[in-house]
Parts: C-alpha cells; structure tokens; sequence
C-alpha cells in the first residue's frame, strides 16, 4: 500500500512532466506554424490585394473604353437622324409649294420660286446649308445651289465623280445616306479631300436633288469635345479619376488642369520613368498594360509610388488611364498584418497560460486551442470576406437548383434581403428574363436582364455565371453587375436629344413632332390649339454691336421669358437662329396674343446689361382646328407669313390669322 502511495505521486509527477514537455513541445510548434502561416498569409494578401486593385483599375478603364465606343456610335445616329429630317422638312416645304401651284406656273418659275422659298430654311452648325441639283430632260446636271443662293452650272457629272455618286444614289432609290469627299461651302481647294456624310432626296417632279451633310471630322470633333468633357468629371471610390492624353503626348484630360492642352510626353517621375513613352509602348505591343512609377497625389506633397493601367483608343489615338497609389495599398496591408500579428501575440499569451496550467486544465486545453483554430479559420474567412465586398459586383455562390449559398454584401444589397434570409430564395425566381432557366444547364451564362429584389425595385443587371465544383457539388459562380448607371446614361443622352443646347427649350425637331402630336389628339377630342412664330426684332445688331456671346445670353433670356409666362402644359421651342415656336394646347389665336402680348410689355421694362439695348420681338399666330383639314406644313408656312408680315409693318407687333 505504501510502495503503491509512494509510486502513484511518482506516476501523477511523470505525467504531469510529460505533460508538460509535451505541451511545451506542442507550444514552440504552435508558435512556429503560427509565425510561418502569418508569413505566408501577409505575402498571400499582398498578392491577393494588388491584383485586386489592378483589377479595379483594369475595370474602370475597360468601362470608359466601352462608354466612349457606345457614346460615339450612339451619337453619330441622333446625328444621322437629324442630318436626315432637315432634308425631310426641306423636301415636305418643296412638295407642299409644288402641289399648290405647279398647275399656275411653269417649270422654270417654280424652280425660281422654290430656290427663294429655301433660302431662310436653317441649317444646324454641323450640315451649314443644304444644296438643290437641277437636271435637265436627258437627267444631265443643269445647274446646283445652295440655300445661300449661290447657284453654278455643271456640264457634266463625268467631270464631277463625287457628285455623280450623289444623283446614283438619289435616282435609283429615291433618297439615301452616302459618303464621299468634298470641299466647304468655302471652295477652299486645300479642304477638297475632307470626308463627309451626305443625305440626298429626289423630287421628281422638278427633277431635282435636295440635299444636305456633315464633314465626318466635324463630327468626330463635336463628340470627342463633349466625351472629354464627361471624362473629366467621372470619379470613382470618390477619389478615382482618369486622365487621357493623345499618342503624341498632348493631355485632354488631367488630374492637374494646369497640364491639360499642353504636351507632357517629356515628363519624367523622379526615377527618370516616362510615364507617357511606357504606357504606349504597353499599347503598341498588346493595347494596353501596366506602368509602376512615382507620381504626385492631388493636393499632397510629395511624391508616392503608383501603379496604372493605360489603354489605347487607335481610332482617335488616345491614351486612357487611370492608377492606384501603392503606398494606400500597403497601408491597407500592413493594417491587415497588424492586426493577425495582434492575434497572434494574444493567442501565444494565451497558449502559454495553458501550458502552465496544462495539468490541471488539460480538458480545456484542448478546448481552448480548437477554439482558436477556429478563430483563425474566421479570421481567414473575414479577410477573404473583406476583399470579396470591396467589389463592386454581386458575387454569389448558386446551385444548381438556383439556391444561393454564399454571396458577398453587394449581392446581398441587389437581391434586397439580409444575409439570413438568403439562402432561403432561388435566384432564378428574380430574374424577368425566363431564358435563364433554360440555359441551367449550360456551363456558361452571361446575359443582360433585370432583377426585381425583394424591396420591389426592378434592376438591370449584367449576369456572368459559370459553373464548378466545390466540396463534389456542382454550382455556379455568378457574378451580377448592376446597369442603373449606365441606362441613366443613355437615359440622358436620349434627352438631350430633344433640347436645344443653348437656350435650353426644345429643339426644331421635337417642337415639330409635337405640333403633329397635338394636330393627332385634337382629331380625337375636336380641342383648337394655337401656335405662335416669335422672332427678336434686329437681332443681328445685338450680334455686331455686342458680339455672338453676348447674343447668346439675350437668346436665353427670351426663352426664359417665353418659358416663364405660359402654361405648364403649353410647349416652348427653337425653330432656328432666333426663332422660336410656342405651342398652347387647348386654347384660342386670342389666347395665345394675349399671353404673347404680356410678354412683350415685361421686355420692353427690362433693363439689360448694355443699358442702351431696347429688345422688341415680332410675331405670328395661328389657330388650328379640327374642321381647317390642313396639314402642318401649311400652318408652318402661314404663321412664318404672319411673322414676316408683323415685320413688314414695322416690327414690334403680333399678327394673328
């Protein structure tokens, strides 16, 4: 019994000394693997971070490329279009005038008459005037003029290919677009070989040519102005911007504007690295790439080492870029690695408390350091969690049966629910688009559709979806990109077309489309309506005197005025140059003179800048009712007479039908 005792203290003090070498053992390995995993996982993240923010930066660009290419295109249609309803609106005057008076007047007077008839017809900055080719019996050119009223005789189309190519088109299919080369209105020979985009219409009753264009570099010109313009405005992360300069070096979008218009090919960083000759060496090898370099932060001194990612615009030659600092990045990361070796230290701490204890507490030893394997495992979780909600796409994790089983905080903010509730839902139940489900068993998704989430807002959405294997389940990875921005560009694009960029009223081709619309509903509901031609009185005075500027703060000033003093529900308009149209639904010629009469009294009491300037306006009116069944060219005709006619007796009245 007694050697028993003397043995069993002996026994519970070996244990507890293996116990304890055991656990010191167990400790210097923790403690090695602990520091050997935090050396791996800080070069993990750093890799894993800086690809990311490449990624970003990649991404951004590739978005610009992409918006300048759909801005472009989107813009030479509405150019396209218009080009192509002024020839319409020519065309409808010439017709118009034809049918009242080609049984009263021979050939040759109204080729006269309709050569007159066009010459106050405007033009847009772009197309500059339109052009009337007259052909003879045997279909040879005759003559050509402009609505400047130049007129010219061409022998024959041999001696004039481009316009040759003009009446081919015109006289085999009626009307047309065309490209070709051709002088300005000017004739100045050193132009002669400038591109432009040409429409022409046949009237064949005159045998004539109508028609109008846009020198393709003006174009080009006009959206290149307004793209740098939006460029120079778009941030992201707040603090993100581009710059663009061309191949040659000269910088049209800068962070610092003192730079933009100048040549900054020579620049150099401190390290002799030139950021400009790099970046299009990337282009001319691949199109794009990456440049490393030090550069300065806006309103920061000092210089910071930076990574860009550059992309080349060949049609243009631009260069498009935008960066990251590195110095934010390795901020970021040595807060990262801070914080796991503060872990670390406090699970060493605790580690070392446990062995101490380590034969007494050996239960909760082993409690403890599952615990903390856990934890670090968390800890793992967050930092891919962290990097996977920096993006700016829903990332999602979705079975085959549409169950979402993981998704980061943007897919959770589209899909409108917590994190709780969404591996409840099946994402195909979101989508408008039903093609989805039939495309579940493809390995490759990418559609464009929209989601309507839980909050009942309906998102347009990019869809990228692959599928994988994780744990031997079969899933997709899906990515979601949300569309809002993007259609609310093209939202604004589709209302700039309607609006005159100067004055801010509607232009010429919706305030006509508006009179058709309004002649349209009074057919339905027999309602009169009357519009009215407003024209400022000597207006090209204001020109001479005071300059184009200063003309054009007055043109604002009397759309203001115009759009100020009549109805919410009546229309306001520039018909051309300084002619306006006033459309008043649903009201009188009385009405609408009285209304014009108003206005006229309140300019007259107006003093302006240049206080000598008296500013007076002419006008006509025209009522339409239902039983006049007239066309609206006609009304376009008659209240442009009345204004003419105001003008005749002495400006500064108001004519009614």
């Amino acid at each position: 019994m007694r050697t028993f005792r003397k043995v069993k203290p002996l026994s519970y003090v070996s244990v507890a000394i293996s116990l304890l070498i055991v656990s010191v053992a167990m400790g210097f390995f923790i403690i090695t693997i602990s520091y050997s995993r935090f050396e791996l996982e800080s070069e993990r993240i750093r890799e894993q971070y800086y690809a990311y923010q490449k990624k970003i930066i990649k991404n951004e660009v590739d978005s610009v490329y992409d918006y300048i290419e759909y801005y472009k295109n989107k813009s030479e249609e509405i150019l396209r279009h218009d080009v192509q309803q002024q020839i319409y609106t020519v065309y409808d005057i010439i017709n118009n005038y034809y049918e009242k008076n080609h049984h009263i007047k021979t050939r040759e007077a109204l080729r006269y008459d309709i050569a007159e008839l066009i010459k106050g017809v405007r033009t847009n900055a772009l197309t500059k005037y339109y052009y009337t080719i007259w052909l003879n019996d045997d279909n040879q050119v005759e003559a050509n003029s402009n609505n400047d009223g130049v007129t010219t005789h061409i022998p024959s189309t041999q001696e004039n290919p481009q316009l040759d190519a003009l009446l081919k088109v015109a006289k085999e299919d009626g009307e047309g677009f065309c490209e070709y080369y051709w002088c300005d209105i000017n004739g100045n020979q050193e132009e002669a070989h400038q591109r432009k985009l040409g429409f022409v219409k046949y009237f064949e009753p005159l045998n004539m040519v109508i028609g109008t264009g846009i020198y393709v570099d003006d174009m080009e010109d006009v959206i290149k102005e307004d793209l740098i313009d939006r460029i120079a405005n778009i941030r992201y992360d707040e603090v993100g911007y581009f710059y663009v300069t061309t191949y040659e070096g000269k910088a049209l979008v800068f962070a610092d504007e003192a730079y933009v218009g100048t040549d900054v090919s020579h620049i150099n960083d401190v390290n002799g690295v030139n950021v400009h000759i790099e970046g299009l060496k990337h282009i001319q090898d691949n199109g794009e790439g990456y440049i490393e370099y030090t550069w300065t932060k806006p309103g920061i001194h000092g210089v910071y080492p930076k990574v860009t990612f550059v992309k080349g615009l060949d049609r243009w030659q631009w260069i498009i870029g935008t960066g990251v600092y590195m110095d934010e990045i390795e901020d970021t990361i040595a807060h990262i690695e801070r914080q796991m070796k503060k872990d670390i230290t406090a699970n060493l701490a605790k580690v070392l408390i446990v062995i101490g204890l380590l034969a007494l507490f050996l239960l909760f030893f082993q409690y403890h350091v599952v615990k903390k394997i856990i934890d670090l495992l968390q800890q793992e979780d967050e930092i891919n969690s962290i990097i996977t909600d920096l993006s700016v796409d829903g990332i999602l994790i979705v079975n085959r049966d549409g169950k979402i089983i993981e998704s980061n905080r943007k897919g959770i903010e589209l899909m409108g629910v917590s994190y709780r509730s969404i591996k409840d839902i099946v994402i195909w139940d979101f989508f408008q688009d039903p093609i989805l489900l039939d495309d579940n068993k493809k390995n490759h998704i990418f559609k464009e559709t929209s989601l309507v989430n839980l909050n009942g807002d309906t998102i347009p959405v990019e869809v990228h979806m692959k599928r994988t294997k994780i744990d031997r389940q079969k899933v997709y990875i899906t990515y979601l990109r949300d569309l809002t921005k993007r259609y609310r560009y093209e939202k604004k694009l589709e209302e700039l077309a309607h609006m005159d960029e100067l004055t801010g009223v509607y232009n010429r081709r919706f305030i006509i489309k508006q009179i058709e619309e309004e002649m349209r509903k009074q057919e339905e509901h027999h309602e009169t309506f009357a519009i009215a031609m407003a024209d400022l009185d000597f207006f090209k005075r204001v020109n001479d005197t005071y300059g184009h500027t200063y003309g054009d703060e007055i043109l604002k000033y009397f759309s203001k005025m115009l759009t100020e003093n009549v109805r919410l529900t009546d229309y306001v308009g520039r018909y051309g140059g300084e002619e306006f149209i006033v459309i008043f639904t649903e009201q009188t010629k009385e009405f609408a003179y009285d209304v014009l009469h108003e206005i006229q009294l309140k300019i007259k009491q107006h003093v302006f800048e240049k206080k000598e300037l008296k500013l007076t306006f002419s006008a006509g009116i025209v009522e339409i009712k239902n039983e006049d069944n007239r066309n609206i060219q006609d009304y376009l005709i008659q209240v442009d007479q009345l204004l003419y006619k105001a003008k005749g007796n002495g400006r500064d009245r108001i004519e009614l039908s």
